[in-house]
């Protein structure tokens, strides 16, 4: 498929081709997931209305707030570690941390439900908050058995993994909805994805886990834990603040206009999130295994990989970008139904915002590689600022969904092209201090 497109051709820097061939292996299994997941939301949305895919949507939200605490942002750091009998104690760390705080998970909102719900007007999700500590475990687990076989470059089992997981949680919502089982089914479908998934990734990584289980050490555990300190104090309020971000525009529209704008606005954001799937997070994957790989001391080569990265994200999303541009609202009352025109002009909206999302995506993992978690930090106060910026504006101004809409893509999109100059910034930075390192300069 990659071929066909002629875009993806040869080029001399090994690295670079490393990434596309595991990118490719990777965008296998996404396409095929993808192609599933979207060839069923035309039913989905025939099945269940726009104020139960608002239900569904705000529920991925403060699941996604919780996440980032799920490993303190440990399992991040299992791919960078060079030996994996050193790599397994991380793994152990994380999974340690994940048990405590699912525990809290259930602990805090199995007494407390109503009034936190409450507290945010989200009382649509009080019947539904068991399905919280489940969804937050084996995310946990999915996300660190991922980091695992990122280590291992084993993108075959998570693009196999991502197209299984992807046809039983379809199937799951379908059949519930059939059941009349609404909007529980869609609710249920989604915490199906990641239980599922974790489970078929413990069962790849589960051999190599155990032969390197007896390199288990508490000193170990606990010199990684001081070592990448850097993670829970930079990185986890840093991902904190980029899912609050992200959720945020949701939870807003919940509040200023109702769960039923809140499905709309969110088939919007799955429709334009496809690319971004299929190739952004792939790409994102194998560049970090690659750049991770290569390592901090060689950033000229990092800096060559993420040029041809950029340009080539580039060339993928100008056409898909110009379709949704001026056709999103008849595509979407066509393939979704009259019902989700709203979620069109959404689309149209939103289509630059997405544009600059999907090219500056893979170069955060650079940050990491560089050790730089406090600009990560900063860079998410900078976004969490101007998105209260914009609500701040709505709220006085007394905005509609459109012009919120609008507003909200716009200063988005001016954020993603400054982190990705940012970036690129730091990356010059590092090329200078390594050549005065050397003697160079």
């Amino acid at each position: 498929m990659l071929r066909k497109l002629n875009i993806f051709k040869r080029i001399d820097d090994k690295s670079t081709q490393n990434i596309f061939k595991n990118m490719a292996v990777l965008m296998s299994g996404a396409v095929i997931a993808r192609i599933i997941g979207f060839g069923s939301t035309p039913i989905l949305t025939r099945l269940y209305t726009p104020e139960h895919f608002g239900i569904l949507s705000i529920f991925l939200a403060v699941l996604a707030m919780i996440l980032p605490f799920a490993t303190l942002r440990y399992s991040i750091a299992i791919p960078l570690l060079k030996y994996n009998g050193i790599a397994i104690n991380l793994v152990a760390v994380s999974m340690l941390i994940l048990s405590i705080v699912t525990l809290i998970t259930i602990g805090i909102f199995g007494l407390f439900y109503p009034i936190i719900f409450k507290l945010f007007s989200l009382e649509t999700l009080q019947a539904y908050w068991w399905l919280l500590p489940i969804a937050v475990f084996a995310s946990g687990m999915y996300e660190i058995f991922q980091s695992w076989l990122v280590r291992q470059k084993d993108f075959k089992a998570l693009a196999t993994t991502d197209v299984l997981t992807t046809i039983g949680g379809a199937i799951t919502k379908i059949g519930l909805a059939l059941m009349g089982i609404k909007p529980l089914g869609l609710l249920l479908g989604s915490v199906f994805v990641s239980s599922f998934g974790s489970i078929l990734l413990f069962f790849r990584v589960k051999n190599l886990l155990k032969i390197n289980k007896k390199f288990l050490r508490f000193s170990r555990m606990k010199f990684l834990i001081l070592y990448y300190m850097e993670y829970p104090k930079y990185r986890l309020p840093s991902q904190f603040l980029l899912v609050l971000s992200m959720q945020a525009p949701l939870l807003a529209l919940a509040n200023f206009f109702g769960t039923d704008t809140v499905g709309q606005f969110s088939l919007a954001l799955m429709a334009l999130s496809l690319p971004v799937t299929l190739l952004g997070n792939s790409m994102g994957q194998a560049y970090y295994a690659e750049i991770a790989k290569v390592g901090k001391k060689n950033p000229e080569k990092i800096f060559e990989i993420s040029k041809h990265i950029i340009k080539k994200l580039l060339l993928l999303s100008i056409i898909p970008f110009i379709v949704i541009l001026f056709a999103s609202p008849l595509l979407f009352s066509f393939v979704f139904g009259e019902a989700w025109r709203e979620a069109g002009a959404f689309a149209q909206l939103l289509s630059l915002y997405m544009l600059a999302s999907f090219v500056s995506a893979p170069l955060v993992n650079t940050l990491s590689v560089f050790e730089r978690q406090s600009l990560f930090l900063k860079l998410n106060i900078i976004r969490v600022g101007l998105l209260l910026g914009v609500f701040t504006t709505v709220y006085f101004l007394n905005l509609g969904a459109i012009e919120t809409v609008f507003l909200y893509s716009m200063v988005m999109a001016m954020h993603f092209i400054y982190v990705s100059t940012t970036i690129f910034t730091v990356i010059k930075q590092e090329i200078i201090l390594v050549k005065s390192r050397n003697g160079r300069l």
